[in-house]
């Protein structure tokens, strides 16, 4: 084997190791590998966003799209942020950020995940038994979850004992969520023990 073809399987195997090496202890080499990781990331970041600008602006207003300077200039400001005397020149590219931003964010929660929750909450009545069954359940854990962010009045009686049943509902769903996250970790890990198993021992 080639000594180009030997660093092309044991590279990628020792940094493989090194980062599960975090599980059991953080030394050195595991930190080393997080600000390379790191770096690495941000490098790729910067030269995406650059070639996205270049794509997206200064290519199409070199071509005569003068409505992007706007958005050009609010960007600029940004940068100012790293300049103490005129830090406050950065509000104003933050503004247009978290505004576009919250716009674009609560319009496609809106439309994505809290409509189409209600609409089907709100469906009950199935094709069979099991489907009503489901459809019913569906709307108990929906009402119950929305009761316990009612703070407007004591969470006492029919109003306490919902409100409680909706926590209970709300905690088993992040047990399910943390469990599956756990779960798609230790796949990742198993995937590439197979792997690097496949590369050393040839299984």
């Amino acid at each position: 084997m080639a000594f180009v073809e030997l660093m092309e399987s044991w590279i990628p195997i020792i940094l493989m190791i090194t980062a599960i090496s975090f599980i059991f202890y953080d030394w050195v080499g595991w930190r080393w590998l997080e600000h390379w990781i790191i770096g690495t990331g941000a490098g790729v970041i910067v030269a995406t966003n650059w070639r996205a600008l270049y794509r997206t602006g200064i290519n199409p207003l070199i071509g005569g799209d003068m409505l992007l300077i706007l958005p050009i200039i609010f960007g600029i400001c940004l940068y100012f942020r790293f300049i103490p005397e005129y830090r406050w020149v950065a509000r104003y590219g933050f503004l247009w950020v978290i505004a576009g931003g919250a716009g674009v964010t609560i319009g496609g929660i809106m439309q994505g995940q809290i409509l189409p929750q209600i609409i089907q909450s709100a469906k009950i009545i199935g094709p069979t038994s099991w489907d009503t069954f489901n459809g019913l359940v569906s709307a108990i854990i929906f009402l119950t979850t929305l009761t316990y962010f009612i703070f407007t009045k004591p969470h006492k009686g029919v109003l306490g004992t919902s409100a409680r049943a909706g926590r209970l509902f709300m905690m088993v769903g992040f047990g399910l969520g943390f469990s599956t996250l756990i779960q798609t970790y230790f796949a990742v890990i198993l995937e590439r023990v197979q792997w690097m198993t496949f590369k050393i021992l040839g299984i």
